[in-house]
C-alpha cells in the first residue's frame, strides 16, 4: 500500500492490481483512511481485479483499540460520513472477492495512452 498511488490512473490502465501490506489504520489517521477509501472506490468503479494482503481482517482495518464500536468495527472518533465511507469500502472489498465481480469486464474511463 502506497499513499501516493493515483487510483483513477491505475484503475484506467490496469485491469488487475496487486496491493500488499495494507496496514491497520489508526482511527485518527484520517488522511490515510480517505486515500485508501478513494483508491478502493476507483478500483471498484472500474471493475479492477484486486489482489491484496493486509495486516488484519477487513472488519479490523480501522483500529478501534479500547473504543466502543459503531458501524462494523469502525471507530466512533471518525465523522459520520467517514464511518459510512469506510463501511462502504469494506463492503466493496468483500464484493470484489466474489465470482460475480471477477466475471465483470474492466471499465476504462480515460487512458493516458489514447
Amino acid at each position: 500500500y502506497q499513499r501516493r498511488v493515483h487510483g483513477g490512473c491505475v484503475a484506467d490502465e490496469f485491469h488487475t492490481v496487486f496491493v500488499h501490506d495494507i496496514p491497520q489504520f489508526k482511527s485518527d489517521s484520517r488522511n490515510d483512511i480517505r486515500r485508501f477509501i478513494w483508491l478502493i472506490d476507483e478500483l471498484y468503479e472500474h471493475n479492477c481485479k484486486l489482489f491484496c494482503s493486509a495486516a488484519v481482517p477487513l472488519s479490523d482495518l480501522v483500529s478501534t483499540a479500547a473504543l466502543p464500536s459503531t458501524l462494523d468495527g469502525i471507530a466512533p472518533l471518525m465523522a459520520d460520513d467517514e464511518q459510512f465511507a469506510m463501511a462502504r469500502c469494506i463492503s466493496r472489498l468483500r464484493e470484489m472477492q466474489t465470482v460475480k465481480y471477477f466475471q465483470q469486464p474492466h471499465i476504462v474511463k480515460s487512458s493516458l495512452f489514447n
